[in-house]
């Protein structure tokens, strides 16, 4: 059975695109795995979104590259699905600017991560929305709203 007027919109991109970023600009109800408590599963992540739907009409859902878990869980929900539309150079740059000690510490796997969801992206059926956030010249309204959080 479809719950008409609820939404669940997928943000996904490579780790350091800026899907975060983007949402929280974007959205009034955000989650996101990485702003959950300490060991948190993506199951948690899906039923927090589930519970926000119960008060929201639309709830954004951050993730890399939807799961099946995911996909299933929101089968009967309007869904829409926003591509973070970034080089991978531009994602590897934002990750060393926002300096995660998580990813500093496995940045060659993080690196890895992503050149696995570009050939995710590439091979999808998934009917993406992609937003560029980035300009022609490829300086990232991410890059200084970093730097001056950083500085």
């Amino acid at each position: 059975m479809k719950n008409f007027g609820k939404k669940i919109i997928f943000v996904c991109g490579f780790i350091g695109s800026g899907k975060t970023t983007y949402a929280n600009k974007h959205y009034k109800t955000v989650t996101d795995l990485d702003f959950m408590p300490e060991f948190s599963k993506k199951k948690d992540q899906i039923n927090l979104t589930l519970k926000l739907l119960k008060y929201n009409d639309k709830v954004c859902h951050i993730t890399c590259f939807p799961t099946d878990e995911e996909l299933q869980a929101f089968k009967n929900y309007d869904v829409d699905f926003i591509l973070i539309d970034t080089s991978l150079k531009q994602a590897k740059t934002n990750i060393l600017i926002r300096n995660r000690d998580r990813d500093i510490a496995n940045l060659n796997n993080v690196l890895i991560a992503n050149q696995k969801y570009k050939s995710k992206f590439k091979d999808s059926n998934i009917p993406w929305r992609k937003i560029r956030v980035f300009n022609w010249k490829g300086t990232s309204v991410l890059f200084f709203y970093l730097m001056k959080y950083y500085l």
